[in-house]
């Protein structure tokens, strides 16, 4: 039987806690590891317990040593919630069990304390003395301790901040959830790729998002926004960096590995695939992870910046524009330029740009030429 550890605070706990009850608690249990008669007692209890699973307080007791003078005195109690939000940050689970009425403590929030019941819900971590829910209570302990066990929990709650900023990006929750699960799960590398696609699909939902928001040009690629964000000549470029730099060769870096990472071709320049079979190491794939959760952050950063999406702060470096004149299957015409395209999103009137291609030197010949060979590439 599993045993959970029980800091329970109340200013009658002389009282009613004697060693026969605890007993009783014990055959079902739960083993009080610490007591308290008021806040500053809890407060010392919790910074020198060690492994405890959850905390019970009363309403009715006080923040110092001072007795209770009537029944409306909470004060122990918003000491209780100060030490559960900023001392122990949610990370142990607090119930209230107190004799008071419902409505008298509805009463005394609404009134004299409005956060005082901030925390607590009748019946979840709210239980009554006088109805005698303490079974119910203790099962409602267990289930929540168990819940907190489970990897799903404890990744919401290590991870917070991520998941909040992930909330932004289309997905990205359900692939941030799965990519963390497999830290806690890797030891299958039967499908390496199913281990590097949710970090992918995070990234390219994100810089998805940037294009709608006019961050980027539309038609940018993934491989050429990253060039972008590094300072390097892809057609385009920003007015103002909008990201810091180390985090910029980073997504160069998180590219190149999730690229070949993410396909199970034995041919793959990198032989991601083929390294983590044979290594069983997790900690190339926990990097490109926390790229990921990294670039998750900026945007959620980057977003709260009033951008005019009017106002580009970016702009184009071409060395050719034009308006397409007519649109063949797979040509562009722009007056007297033949331009090799596949993209049938393109109509008539589009303003096109053509840049230098990174792959190779620059040719002699017409720009027809160098379209057709390859030599250039089009952003429009």
């Amino acid at each position: 039987m599993n045993v959970y550890n029980i800091i329970w605070a109340d200013d009658e706990i002389d009282d009613f806690l004697d060693e026969r009850y605890e007993s009783r608690l014990l055959r079902k249990g739960f083993k009080v590891i610490g007591k308290a008669h008021n806040g500053e007692e809890l407060e010392e209890r919790l910074k020198n317990t060690s492994f405890i699973d959850a905390v019970i307080v009363d309403a009715n007791f006080n923040e110092s040593s001072n007795s209770v003078e009537n029944e409306r005195e909470v004060s122990g109690l918003d000491y209780a919630r100060n030490l559960y939000r900023h001392v122990v940050k949610y990370s142990i689970p607090f119930f209230l069990y107190t004799g008071r009425t419902d409505e008298l403590l509805q009463e005394i929030a609404k009134k004299e304390r409005p956060n005082l019941l901030k925390d607590f819900r009748r019946r979840e971590n709210w239980f009554s003395k006088t109805l005698n829910e303490r079974d119910e209570m203790l099962e409602a302990i267990k289930n929540e301790v168990e819940r907190r066990n489970t990897p799903e929990f404890r990744i919401h709650n290590k991870y917070a901040r991520e998941f909040e900023a992930a909330e932004l990006i289309d997905e990205a929750t359900e692939n941030l959830q799965r990519g963390l699960l497999y830290l806690y799960e890797g030891d299958n590398w039967k499908n390496v790729q199913d281990y590097f696609n949710p970090s992918r699909k995070i990234v390219e939902r994100i810089m998805k998002k940037c294009k709608e928001k006019n961050l980027l040009p539309a038609k940018l690629s993934l491989n050429d926004a990253s060039r972008m964000f590094s300072g390097i000549d892809c057609g385009c470029k920003f007015k103002k960096n909008i990201m810091p730099k180390p985090l910029a060769e980073s997504l160069f870096y998180f590219l190149k590995i999730t690229q070949d990472g993410s396909h199970d071709d034995m041919d793959m320049s990198l032989g991601v695939d083929e390294y983590v079979r044979e290594t069983k190491n997790i900690n190339l794939y926990r990097t490109i992870l926390y790229i990921a959760m990294d670039l998750l952050l900026w945007y959620e950063s980057i977003s709260k910046h009033n951008w005019d999406e009017e106002e580009q702060i970016w702009e184009y470096n071409f060395i050719y524009t034009g308006e397409v004149s007519q649109l063949g299957k797979y040509t562009l015409y722009t007056g007297k330029y033949e331009l090799a395209s596949r993209d049938t999103a393109l109509k008539a009137g589009d303003i096109v740009g053509i840049i230098k291609s990174e792959k190779k030197q620059y040719p002699k010949g017409t720009l027809t030429e160098y379209v057709k060979n390859g030599n250039y590439k089009i952003i429009s």
